[in-house]
């Protein structure tokens, strides 16, 4: 049997945000090689709000990604008119590369990094167009919608293998 063609999608925000409840940093490269797991990787695209200009410390981490073979999608941070900054766009801009790449047939399987109830509907898009998927979230941050409509079966919890994918000090 042929290896399946996965093509891997995160929410960075989602990770992040999680990951800073529970003190850890993840190495990047290695999250994708426990995802991707022995599936044909065709890409990993990240999708990450950046603000303008972009900090010298994020700069080094998306040439980090880039190095580790990362497509970024970018979206520029927008700051409210009460000095809170909020990205915008993102889950949309992943829900339409979701759907559209899903359309072209470039993937047997979606990988879907994200607990966020917004991708209710890309869950519905790829079973219209026969995909497979995965969902990887926190159990904390998973959506009971989300769950419900993916089912069971389609979820997995990045809690159970941060022991694998954790940053180690050099």
């Amino acid at each position: 049997m042929s290896k399946k063609r996965v093509i891997i999608f995160i929410d960075h925000a989602n990770v992040y945000k999680n990951l800073e409840l529970v003190s850890g940093r993840i190495d990047w490269n290695k999250f994708k090689q426990e995802l991707k797991k022995d599936n044909h990787l065709v890409g990993t695209l990240i999708y990450i709000g950046v603000p303008n200009p972009i900090p010298a410390n994020q700069r080094k981490f998306i040439k980090y990604l880039e190095r580790v073979e990362y497509t970024l999608r970018q979206v520029e941070i927008q700051e409210l008119p009460d000095g809170e900054k909020h990205q915008k766009g993102v889950d949309i801009l992943m829900f339409k590369d979701i759907e559209g790449l899903a359309k072209d047939d470039a993937f047997d399987k979606a990988i879907i990094v994200s607990g966020d109830r917004d991708f209710v509907e890309a869950i519905r898009t790829l079973k219209e167009y026969k995909k497979r998927f995965e969902i990887w979230s926190f159990k904390k941050s998973l959506s009971k919608k989300l769950k419900k409509v993916s089912g069971s079966n389609n979820i997995h919890y990045i809690d159970y293998i941060l022991d694998k994918i954790e940053m180690r000090s050099r």
